[in-house]
């Protein structure tokens, strides 16, 4: 006897990102299950001796998340195409930052295999729980309102018009936020 998958284990990435931008936290959990893997692996390929693979490892599964709030499938490219492209910028950021310098390799070259299974729905699951009792514990509201806003895709200009703030309250809160990810 099958296992019963969760509903919209099915949905394709597309709509699973639409269900996601709509609030439902089962489809968001769902995509992460099934690029948890391929983020860890990268991560663990690209590890460095500076950068724990783990930071690599919860930047590129928040990266994931904002790919996935973000994705406009008008544009032409698939989910799986948008959001391999956000991790890899996001860990080419990360690491030219750290060595001081751009980096010469392309990660988009990269093609990581497609695994799926119980232990990636464990793993995004436990991932998605962690981050959300992380914000939950190490944030204020207003930090935690405005990372939310900054993850959907919305430009620190239209963070501050909505939390009735300006621009560099915005940027000092997105800083706060990254430094306490940090620790």
């Amino acid at each position: 006897m099958q296992p019963e998958k969760p509903a919209g284990a099915a949905d394709s990435d597309e709509a699973l990102c639409e269900k996601g931008r709509a609030g439902d936290d089962e489809a968001l959990s769902i995509l992460l299950k099934r690029y948890s893997r391929e983020i860890f692996d990268k991560a663990g390929s690209l590890y460095c001796h500076r950068q724990e693979r783990d930071d690599l490892y919860q930047e590129g599964m928040i990266a994931l998340l904002r790919a996935a709030l973000t994705f406009d499938a008008d544009r032409g490219a698939s989910f799986r195409t948008y959001a391999l492209t956000c991790v890899g910028n996001r860990f080419r950021d990360l690491l030219r930052k750290e060595s001081g310098k751009p980096l010469s390799v392309s990660m988009e070259d990269a093609e990581l295999p497609h695994s799926d299974g119980p232990e990636n729905e464990i793993i995004a699951r436990d991932e998605l729980h962690r981050l959300s009792e992380w914000m939950q514990k190490s944030l204020s509201e207003k930090e935690r309102s405005i990372l939310l806003c900054y993850l959907s895709g919305m430009s620190y200009a239209e963070i501050a018009q909505k939390q009735g703030c300006d621009v560099k309250s915005v940027n000092n809160a997105l800083l706060r936020a990254r430094k306490k990810l940090k620790h």
